[in-house]
């Protein structure tokens, strides 16, 4: 079942997203260094992948990872595709049942914060059954769920606490910090499965 807010990425607003937000992956090369020495995955899966800033990021940093990344705007994957990253068109929701326990690290960066409240849970499910033992959410933090209106629209942004609503999923709080440059005042939310 497409969400609302997934058919909304996947079409026009997408495309505009992808026109404005052409940021210098190699910002992020410093934060993804600290988590690849913290994690020392195998695999990382990343849902909402756009058109693979992080993963590039990430590949820079270790060319022997297996990196995947899955979005619903086929613009993205298509351009992450012919960066030469493994990307697929497709929900986040349906990543869990695809690949159940097969990523040592599965994360969302910018990701969940558009995912409307009745929808959240069920992805927030997906991404832990896809990981194998790490979870990263790098997302705009709030002490509670607040809506905030997003270029004009309503229903298509919420800051939340992820790191809590992942702890109450049953996941281990490793680590709380600032994601820093290149990640527009994002919190990152380090987990673990028990």
């Amino acid at each position: 079942m497409t969400t609302e807010q997934e058919s909304w990425w996947a079409g026009d607003a997408g495309k505009a997203y992808i026109a404005r937000n052409r940021l210098d992956w190699s910002l992020r090369v410093p934060f993804w260094d600290d988590v690849i020495n913290w994690t020392n995955p195998g695999s990382v899966l990343e849902i909402g992948c756009n058109i693979g800033s992080n993963l590039k990021a990430i590949r820079s940093i270790d060319r022997e990872l297996n990196l995947v990344g899955v979005d619903v705007n086929v613009d993205a994957i298509t351009e992450a595709t012919i960066a030469g990253l493994n990307t697929y068109e497709m929900s986040g929701a349906e990543a869990g049942d695809m690949w159940p326990d097969s990523f040592d690290l599965v994360f969302t960066a910018g990701v969940l914060i558009h995912v409307a409240p009745e929808h959240l849970s069920s992805l927030m499910d997906s991404i832990i059954k896809a990981s194998k033992r790490y979870v990263l959410a790098i997302e705009y933090a709030a002490d509670k769920e607040e809506h905030v209106e997003y270029r004009g629209c309503t229903d298509r942004l919420w800051r939340r606490p992820f790191g809590e609503f992942y702890r109450q999923k049953g996941l281990r709080l490793i680590d709380t910090w600032d994601a820093g440059n290149g990640f527009d005042r994002c919190t990152a939310w380090l987990l673990e499965k028990k």
